[in-house]
């Protein structure tokens, strides 16, 4: 897949849920199922977190030519209950712009690539021969979207 078609798929993609979010009031975004569980809003704070998360591993790579570190399960565990408390409280309309913004960063940093940064499997050693595409789709729309707001975009 090439840059512009990778950016058509990422933005068709964050438009398909902006438009799912749009139908949704502010009460269905923030309900809870029960205290333990995560609301819409959380879930949406989560996945900017990881997002931003994988942003700093591509910067670094680029820019320093970092082999990023993947987190174990049980850091991964860890960080996702801390960012569950921490956004418990968050505002709506915070956690909405911050993913905003999340995501213009992430549309940023697929322009600054080379198409070979994105498409070439041997271009970053810690990718494990996967283009690194893949990683950035499954973090701003793919396989992680679907685990956590499978049901809102079906």
């Amino acid at each position: 897949m090439n840059k512009a078609k990778f950016l058509e798929t990422l933005q068709a993609e964050r438009a398909r849920l902006d438009t799912k979010l749009a139908g949704l009031s502010e009460a269905q975004l923030t309900e809870w199922a029960s205290p333990d569980t995560w609301s819409i809003k959380d879930n949406l704070a989560h996945l900017t977190y990881w997002e931003q998360y994988m942003l700093d591993k591509v910067r670094r790579a680029m820019e320093a030519g970092d082999t990023p570190k993947w987190v174990t399960s049980e850091q991964e565990t860890a960080i996702n209950a801390q960012l569950f408390a921490d956004n418990r409280e968050r505002p709506l309309a915070e956690v909405l712009a911050a993913m905003r913004r999340s995501f213009e960063q992430v549309v940023g940093q697929v322009l600054a690539l080379s198409d070979e940064d994105l498409t070439d499997p041997a271009q970053f050693a810690w990718m494990k021969k996967e283009p690194l595409w893949k990683y950035i789709e499954a973090e701003c729309c793919g396989e992680h979207y679907e685990e956590h707001l499978g049901k809102l975009l079906a």
